[in-house]
């Protein structure tokens, strides 16, 4: 099996390489989610709520092709051309394109059956006419009469069912770029590797994490601290989050963006090697045959 610290060196250097063509190609990619998740906008009327729905087809069928493009626009960089081309929006082999995502998908959400099974769960536990109190007396019920010690199993809990979401897209991260080198079953023998290179690429998100993580954390703290004081004054002032949010958005901007085409890339490079070591394996066969 090929070293990882060979696709990060790689991929490190393709992306400064290609640092501008990535950024374009990253906003191309968000400009088209964004087209996709506009039926949200109907959630802003009752009337109209149900509508928002339609944002499920069109993510279908404009987000799944354009993750397969994105793939093959990466595989052309590696062959010295530019990510950011007309390849990013093309639609050839469309109808392929959107059944193969289907099939992905599908795939995915066996992963996140528990993180569905959780969120149904909270909607039926909170459901009807639960108040605040209630709400506070069930929590406390959960931390075995201390609310604080109930908020962290619960949390606990919440964050355990995104393991098995973690675990399927480090799963399947090589699955789109393997289609687009031709050789969709290239992946078989080598998911130990490809969850490997993606569970631990997670870091190029760490100053992301960590930067967001003060500004979030000091809120938290000032809500804990307008609750508590609410069973003694029954006054409740939530802070305003305001310039936590903006803190957060700038930390997107300079922190969270420029991460994600390193961490997209890596596996592109990972199934590049791939292929070139199975076609030195082919080549050492044929030889010695």
């Amino acid at each position: 099996m090929m070293k990882l610290m060979s696709v990060y060196r790689e991929a490190w250097r393709l992306y400064r390489e290609h640092f501008k063509a990535l950024t374009l190609t990253l906003l191309l990619q968000l400009a088209l989610r964004g087209m996709a998740l506009t039926p949200l906008l109907f959630l802003a009327a009752p009337q109209t709520k149900w509508l928002a729905l339609l944002c499920v087809p069109l993510y279908l069928l404009i987000v799944l092709p354009a993750r397969q493009n994105a793939a093959l626009a990466m595989q052309d960089m590696l062959s010295g051309g530019s990510p950011f081309s007309a390849r990013l929006i093309s639609t050839e082999d469309y109808g392929a394109k959107v059944l193969r995502g289907l099939t992905a998908t599908l795939r995915m959400l066996l992963w996140c059956v528990p993180l569905i099974a959780g969120v149904v769960l909270a909607i039926w536990a909170t459901h009807g006419s639960m108040d605040g109190f209630t709400l506070y007396r069930s929590i406390r019920s959960v931390g075995g009469g201390n609310v604080f010690h109930g908020i962290r199993l619960i949390l606990g809990g919440y964050l355990l069912t995104l393991v098995p979401v973690l675990l399927g897209c480090a799963f399947h991260c090589g699955a789109r770029h393997a289609e687009a080198l031709g050789h969709p079953r290239m992946t078989k023998g080598r998911h130990g590797g490809l969850m490997l290179l993606w569970l631990s690429s997670l870091t190029v998100f760490a100053p992301f994490l960590v930067a967001a993580a003060i500004p979030c954390v000091g809120y938290v703290r000032s809500v804990i601290d307008a609750v508590l004081a609410f069973f003694s004054t029954l006054r409740l002032s939530i802070p305003s989050p305001g310039s936590t949010l903006t803190l957060v958005a700038v930390f997107v901007v300079v922190l969270l963006l420029p991460a994600i085409p390193l961490h997209s890339l890596l596996p592109a490079v990972y199934m590049r090697a791939a292929k070139a070591e199975d076609a030195g394996a082919i080549g050492v066969t044929h030889d010695a045959a």
